[in-house]
């Protein structure tokens, strides 16, 4: 079913998220980060979750709204992400600090 695939999708994400937070944290312990995870987590993020994930969570949505076509939350997702670059992504880090892309 596709909720409980959304679901496991959830635990994906959140699993590839602690994954790059250790490597930030390996980062900002001064050592060598494993730059080849890092690059495979942001890649994952970088077009997964809008060319595949993001569509089915909009069918659900539109679903429960009773629409046919088109998602209910139009622009819902517009503003996390920039023409240039993609969705963008900003991971917590450990302190409390926040790392952000190109700003």
């Amino acid at each position: 079913m596709i909720i409980e695939r959304l679901s496991k999708e959830h635990l994906n994400i959140e699993k590839l998220l602690a994954i790059l937070e250790r490597e930030l944290e390996v980062f900002d312990r001064g050592d060598r980060a494993d730059y080849e995870v890092i690059h495979a987590v942001i890649s994952y993020f970088e077009v997964y979750p809008e060319v595949y994930h993001h569509p089915q969570e909009d069918l659900v949505f539109a679903k429960l709204r009773g629409t046919r076509s088109g998602c209910c939350c139009e622009g819902r997702r517009s503003s996390s992400r920039t023409p240039e670059r993609g969705p963008t992504f900003t991971p917590r880090r450990s302190g409390g600090r926040q790392r952000s892309r190109g700003t």
